[in-house]
Protein backbone atom coordinates (compact mmCIF):
# COMPACT_ATOMS: atom_id res chain seq x y z
CA UNK A 1 0.00 0.00 0.00
CA UNK A 2 1.85 2.94 -1.40
CA UNK A 3 1.77 6.15 0.85
CA UNK A 4 0.19 9.22 -0.73
CA UNK A 5 1.61 12.82 -0.80
CA UNK A 6 -1.47 13.89 1.37
CA UNK A 7 -0.72 11.17 4.50
CA UNK A 8 3.20 12.57 4.08
CA UNK A 9 2.32 16.16 4.33
CA UNK A 10 -0.70 15.65 7.46
CA UNK A 11 2.74 13.36 9.01
CA UNK A 12 5.36 16.18 8.30
CA UNK A 13 2.94 19.08 9.54
CA UNK A 14 1.67 17.43 12.83
CA UNK A 15 5.36 16.90 13.56
CA UNK A 16 6.53 20.53 12.98
CA UNK A 17 3.40 22.11 14.92
CA UNK A 18 4.14 19.58 17.88
CA UNK A 19 7.77 20.75 18.26
CA UNK A 20 6.69 24.68 17.67
CA UNK A 21 4.08 24.02 20.57
CA UNK A 22 6.59 22.74 22.70
CA UNK A 23 7.24 24.68 25.67
CA UNK A 24 10.86 25.53 25.76
CA UNK A 25 13.34 23.91 28.58
CA UNK A 26 13.75 26.63 31.01
CA UNK A 27 17.31 28.54 30.97
CA UNK A 28 19.55 27.70 34.55
CA UNK A 29 21.19 31.66 35.79
CA UNK A 30 24.41 31.79 37.62
CA UNK A 31 24.86 29.89 41.00
CA UNK A 32 23.89 32.11 43.82
CA UNK A 33 25.60 32.32 47.22
CA UNK A 34 25.19 34.08 50.47
CA UNK A 35 27.41 37.64 50.71
CA UNK A 36 27.77 36.59 54.69
CA UNK A 37 29.54 33.20 53.72
CA UNK A 38 32.37 35.05 51.78
CA UNK A 39 33.01 38.01 53.23
CA UNK A 40 33.01 39.43 57.10
CA UNK A 41 30.61 41.29 58.74
CA UNK A 42 32.82 44.63 58.33
CA UNK A 43 32.84 44.46 54.26
CA UNK A 44 29.00 43.46 53.99
CA UNK A 45 27.63 47.05 55.82
CA UNK A 46 28.94 50.46 56.82
CA UNK A 47 27.99 53.89 57.22
CA UNK A 48 28.27 54.95 53.60
CA UNK A 49 28.01 51.81 52.10
CA UNK A 50 25.63 48.26 51.71
CA UNK A 51 26.95 44.89 50.26
CA UNK A 52 23.59 43.44 48.63
CA UNK A 53 22.95 39.56 50.59
CA UNK A 54 23.44 37.39 47.68
CA UNK A 55 26.33 37.52 45.07
CA UNK A 56 26.43 35.46 41.83
CA UNK A 57 29.06 33.26 40.83
CA UNK A 58 30.21 33.94 37.30
CA UNK A 59 33.20 32.58 35.30
CA UNK A 60 34.65 31.09 38.26
CA UNK A 61 34.35 34.35 40.66
CA UNK A 62 31.94 36.35 42.30
CA UNK A 63 29.90 39.16 41.58
CA UNK A 64 28.98 41.16 44.35
CA UNK A 65 26.11 44.26 44.31
CA UNK A 66 26.96 47.17 46.43
CA UNK A 67 25.35 50.26 46.96
CA UNK A 68 26.93 53.20 48.20
CA UNK A 69 26.24 56.94 49.10
CA UNK A 70 28.46 57.50 46.50
CA UNK A 71 27.01 55.37 43.26
CA UNK A 72 25.93 51.60 42.77
CA UNK A 73 28.62 49.19 41.55
CA UNK A 74 28.96 45.77 40.36
CA UNK A 75 31.91 44.26 41.94
CA UNK A 76 34.04 41.24 40.52
CA UNK A 77 36.21 38.96 43.34
CA UNK A 78 36.64 39.55 46.56
CA UNK A 79 39.75 41.53 46.05
CA UNK A 80 38.29 44.19 43.93
CA UNK A 81 35.59 44.41 46.97
CA UNK A 82 38.20 45.08 49.30
CA UNK A 83 39.42 48.11 46.77
CA UNK A 84 35.91 49.60 46.25
CA UNK A 85 35.35 49.78 50.23
CA UNK A 86 39.10 51.79 50.59
CA UNK A 87 37.73 53.69 47.96
CA UNK A 88 34.82 55.11 49.63
CA UNK A 89 36.43 55.19 52.82
CA UNK A 90 38.73 57.77 50.97
CA UNK A 91 36.00 59.18 49.25
CA UNK A 92 34.56 60.02 52.36
CA UNK A 93 37.47 61.76 53.63
CA UNK A 94 37.49 63.93 50.39
CA UNK A 95 34.40 65.27 51.42
CA UNK A 96 35.18 66.04 54.99
CA UNK A 97 38.29 67.49 53.36
CA UNK A 98 36.54 69.47 50.82
CA UNK A 99 33.88 71.16 53.46
CA UNK A 100 36.88 72.19 55.70
CA UNK A 101 37.95 76.10 55.66
CA UNK A 102 41.67 75.18 54.67
CA UNK A 103 40.60 73.20 51.74
CA UNK A 104 38.63 76.31 50.61
CA UNK A 105 41.96 79.30 50.95
CA UNK A 106 43.91 77.01 49.55
CA UNK A 107 42.26 76.36 47.03
CA UNK A 108 41.27 79.98 45.95
CA UNK A 109 45.10 80.73 46.71
CA UNK A 110 46.09 78.18 43.96
CA UNK A 111 43.40 79.98 41.47
CA UNK A 112 45.28 83.09 42.39
CA UNK A 113 48.35 81.96 41.73
CA UNK A 114 48.34 82.02 37.44
CA UNK A 115 46.30 85.34 37.89
CA UNK A 116 49.26 86.97 39.66
CA UNK A 117 51.79 84.96 37.39
CA UNK A 118 50.11 86.68 34.12
CA UNK A 119 49.63 90.43 35.90
CA UNK A 120 53.68 90.02 36.48
CA UNK A 121 54.55 89.42 33.18
CA UNK A 122 52.07 91.31 31.55
CA UNK A 123 53.81 93.99 33.91
CA UNK A 124 57.48 93.60 32.97
CA UNK A 125 57.48 91.85 29.56
CA UNK A 126 60.94 92.47 28.93
CA UNK A 127 62.66 90.79 32.20
CA UNK A 128 59.99 87.81 31.29
CA UNK A 129 61.06 87.09 27.91
CA UNK A 130 65.41 87.69 28.76
CA UNK A 131 64.68 84.64 31.78
CA UNK A 132 62.95 82.09 29.85
CA UNK A 133 66.18 80.37 28.75
CA UNK A 134 67.14 80.11 32.42
CA UNK A 135 63.46 78.57 33.08
CA UNK A 136 63.95 76.09 30.42
CA UNK A 137 67.51 74.81 31.38
CA UNK A 138 66.11 74.41 35.00
CA UNK A 139 63.44 72.44 34.06
CA UNK A 140 65.40 70.50 31.81
CA UNK A 141 68.15 69.39 34.27
CA UNK A 142 65.13 68.27 36.09
CA UNK A 143 63.84 66.05 33.68
CA UNK A 144 67.57 64.94 32.74
CA UNK A 145 68.11 64.42 36.79
CA UNK A 146 64.54 62.40 36.85
CA UNK A 147 65.32 59.90 33.95
CA UNK A 148 68.52 59.51 35.71
CA UNK A 149 67.40 58.56 39.34
CA UNK A 150 64.86 56.42 37.41
CA UNK A 151 61.32 58.19 37.99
Amino acid sequence: MPLSWSKIKVALFCCIFAELSAAPEPVEGPPLIFSSDLVSEEMQSGERFQLAPVARVVNFGYEFQLQSDFGDFEVRGIDMLERRLREIVALEKLEEIGKTRAFTTSFSEALKNPLVRTWAVARKPITTVTRIPGGIFRYLQGKFYQVKRGS
